[in-house]
């Protein structure tokens, strides 16, 4: 484990440039401190500092770092291009947190969507009190079932949102095959 700070972690990603010369401003992936207060008040739950620190500093700003394709606990992040913005990341939450028929709902009570893949994978940041802070993994074809509470349903990715970012910053750089081309 690095005892890097997250603003240090996140220094050492590469992220999606923004485009100043065309007046893209880095700001408009962030959220701000009005958007995370509502956020909490819609969750009914105070956000960890880490991730409330991140989505102030770099929201869903783009993640272009080879690094992202780590796998932890047999789950590859390389889904992960961006982190979904804090208004995004509610609503996805209240949907799947919406109950079906039966009373059940997808994903566990206190939990907070904060980024799904293009096929339906979820990435949730634990908000119970037991496990306040950690990040688990949701796999597409569990999202057809209801959750249950099994153990099997979850992968538990990292310990906090910290600590995700450490284990990405971690990750060996892919190595990058030279194609050797012959003159004609």
């Amino acid at each position: 484990m690095s005892y890097l700070s997250i603003s240090e972690l996140c220094k050492s990603l590469l992220w999606a440039p923004v485009d100043h010369e065309s007046g893209e401003r880095a700001d408009v992936y962030c959220a701000t401190d009005t958007d995370l207060d509502i956020a909490e008040s819609r969750l009914g739950v105070d956000l960890p500092q880490d991730y409330r620190w991140f989505m102030k500093h770099y929201g869903m700003r783009g993640l272009e770092d080879p690094r992202v394709n780590v796998g932890l606990n047999g789950i590859s992040l390389s889904f992960l291009g961006m982190f979904a913005a804090i208004d995004t990341a509610v609503t996805l939450t209240h949907q799947y947190a919406r109950p079906n028929p039966l009373g059940r709902a997808a994903i566990p009570d206190r939990s907070l969507v904060i980024a799904d893949s293009i096929a339906g994978d979820l990435l949730l940041l634990d908000l119970s009190t037991r496990d306040y802070g950690k990040v688990r993994f949701r796999h597409k074809d569990l999202m057809k079932q209801v959750w249950t509470e099994e153990p099997q349903e979850l992968t538990l990715l990292a310990n906090s949102f910290t600590h995700l970012l450490e284990q990405i910053v971690a990750s060996p750089r892919p190595k990058v095959e030279h194609l050797q081309l012959q003159e004609l």
